[in-house]
């Protein structure tokens, strides 16, 4: 549940919420322009995740998962702290969409390390800490702008003011990184 929170969290915060105003100022984008590179994160992540199913057939979940981890945290910093040209800034979020689709992996971990009768609980667990971990990182990251920049609103906060709310945002990737460490992927 925490190591999926704490991954999709960087979707739901960046991605979902607060990444086109990012983009808008960072790039001097319209709104729709920058629509597009989001776009290209959930692109990666329709790539990605029958990939991911399929690696997980041949090869143990939790490597995987740590590769793309470590994968997501350097393209999300490229994203947020590089200026790149169009096709680099496409490239990072297609390959950030791929890797961070890893999250999907937990369900099947899920399923190793847990009995059959308490799989349902298991799944229900993993999804509510997508949801508790996302509103709860968007409202963070809100609140972060609003503090460091009162009155402002919209897609008019400056790049500093971004990244330094956004800066939870690879924190967040390094703890599930640390949690994989104590995930033991072993048939019961």
């Amino acid at each position: 549940m925490t190591y999926s929170g704490l991954i999709f969290t960087t979707i739901d915060a960046f991605g979902s919420l607060w990444g086109n105003s990012f983009f808008v100022q960072k790039y001097d984008l319209t709104i729709t322009q920058a629509s597009y590179f989001i776009s290209c994160i959930f692109i990666g992540m329709g790539i990605g995740a029958p990939i991911m199913g399929k690696l997980s057939v041949k090869i143990r979940c939790v490597p995987i998962m740590m590769w793309c981890t470590v994968l997501g945290l350097l393209s999300l910093l490229a994203i947020l702290y590089l200026h790149l040209s169009v096709w680099q800034l496409i490239v990072c979020c297609i390959l950030y969409g791929v890797v961070t689709s890893a999250f999907t992996l937990v369900f099947v971990v899920g399923r190793k390390v847990n009995p059959l009768w308490v799989m349902a609980t298991a799944v229900a667990l993993i999804n509510t800490g997508e949801p508790i971990f996302g509103g709860t990182f968007e409202g963070l990251v809100g609140m972060i702008l609003d503090y460091t920049q009162p009155g402002v609103s919209g897609a008019n906060y400056s790049i500093q003011s971004y990244e330094i709310a956004f800066s939870m945002l690879p924190g967040s990737i390094v703890l599930a990184l640390i949690i994989l460490l104590f995930i033991k992927e072993e048939q019961r």
